[in-house]
């Protein structure tokens, strides 16, 4: 049997293949595995913001009422094996090595993505282990996305805003119109979107499959409590449902939007629960990369932040919190995404700037950076650190961000 090294490597290598939107490849894989996406209950979750803090935090609630839990997330940010989580266990190395190795003719015969693969690998895992309920995160878009040939107990759709505007549109409107995508017919849909013609969308798409529309602003109301650098307590209001309350360990108040999006989720799927368990499955919900403050000589603050509204995010926290800090971002950002305005925002909240790129084809070279903003230029991310950490001092605050790929080389740095 292959090892996961050599199993990885060839994983990755696929990703040449890039992205291929379309469910026929995806459908007849399934089948051939005997449709493991029918043999378990599902959380389906799109958006284009917070979607990995949703599903986690549903996936940790239903853990806390004694559900047997899967959760399929994108991309991971250590190791591979964070994709796919069973009972709060990562999927085990010989299950990715064999899956791979037993499919592999397959694989290259249909000519399936990086992605395809991965999906139906959770699925097939799912199945072995039993899940009752498996909360799975979309890719991209949601429509054509590999995900969506379940039919889920209930649709989630987080806050949208552009992102991969080359496949999804130029607009809000197109982009929520692809993620809609994942409504199926008579199956409830919530959704957490500030932007009226995104909602309008959502709602259109919903009356076309007859599936109830939930507008979270509409069925919910917080009161924040206490917030601090760590996280936030807050008390939660769905329609009728007794009050719940929460502590939730990620900081920013849209950590407060993506937590009740997962509990009105969970209660308009019908999933029987209690509050207190919806407190447990809340209060350890931590998820890395996420505004992560690490205290120390400097201090870190870690965020996979790759678009403008979660930069956004990102410096409102940090003016709140550090007003008087120095602060020196280590930002290193992919060619596609909107890099521009992302640094406009942060440098109106940090002191310096090091900029980086990652070892990946589809980073963006640090130089390009230096026109939008002073900054230095360190061709590395683990060099970046250590010059950040130089710069910030020891009473000073390192910010990295700018993508999953910045962070994650970052995060082995310091370890």
């Amino acid at each position: 049997m292959a090892d996961l090294e050599q199993t990885l490597e060839y994983l990755y290598s696929l990703h040449t293949r890039g992205i291929k939107p379309g469910l026929e490849r995806m459908a007849a894989f399934l089948e051939r595995l005997g449709n493991p996406e029918k043999s378990f209950k599902s959380i389906h979750v799109a958006g284009t913001n917070g979607k990995g803090t949703v599903s986690t935090i549903a996936y940790n609630i239903l853990r806390a009422n004694g559900y047997s839990t899967g959760l399929y997330t994108s991309p991971h940010i250590q190791k591979f094996n964070e994709r796919i989580k069973i009972n709060e266990s990562d999927i085990a190395d010989s299950d990715i090595a064999s899956f791979v190795e037993v499919h592999r003719k397959y694989i290259e015969d249909s000519e399936l993505t990086f992605f395809e693969i991965t999906t139906a690998m959770a699925f097939d895992a799912f199945r072995r282990s039993g899940v009752e309920y498996a909360v799975v995160e979309v890719g991209l878009g949601g429509r054509l996305d590999a995900t969506n040939l379940l039919t889920p107990a209930v649709s989630v759709i987080c806050d949208i805003s552009k992102d991969h505007e080359d496949m999804l549109g130029s607009t809000i409107s197109a982009i929520a119109g692809e993620k809609a995508g994942i409504i199926k017919k008579g199956v409830p849909v919530v959704f957490g979107v500030p932007d009226i013609d995104a909602s309008a969308v959502i709602i259109r798409k919903a009356s076309e499959q007859n599936a109830p529309a939930y507008d979270l602003f509409k069925i919910a109301s917080w009161k924040i409590i206490d917030e601090n650098v760590k996280g936030t307590e807050f008390d939660l209001s769905i329609n009728d449902e007794p009050e719940v309350k929460c502590m939730l360990p990620m900081p920013g108040l849209h950590q407060v939007q993506n937590c009740a999006l997962a509990i009105a989720a969970i209660i308009k799927a019908g999933i029987k629960t209690v509050s207190s368990d919806i407190y447990n499955g809340v209060s350890r919900s931590k998820l890395p990369g996420r505004l992560e403050y690490v205290e120390g000589s400097p201090s870190f603050v870690v965020d996979v932040a790759h678009n403008p509204k979660k930069i956004s995010a990102l410096a409102a926290y940090l003016k709140k919190f550090f007003p008087k800090r120095k602060k020196v971002a280590l930002f290193g950002v992919m060619k596609d995404k909107d890099y521009k305005e992302m640094v406009s925002i942060l440098k109106d909240a940090v002191d310096e700037f090091v900029f980086t790129s990652p070892d990946l084809p589809r980073a963006l070279d640090a130089a390009e950076l230096t026109t939008l903003s002073p900054g230095e230029v360190v061709k590395s991310v683990p060099e970046a650190v250590k010059r950040a950490n130089n710069l910030a001092g020891k009473d000073g605050v390192v910010i990295i961000t700018g993508s999953f790929y910045t962070v994650a080389e970052a995060i082995e740095r310091l370890m």
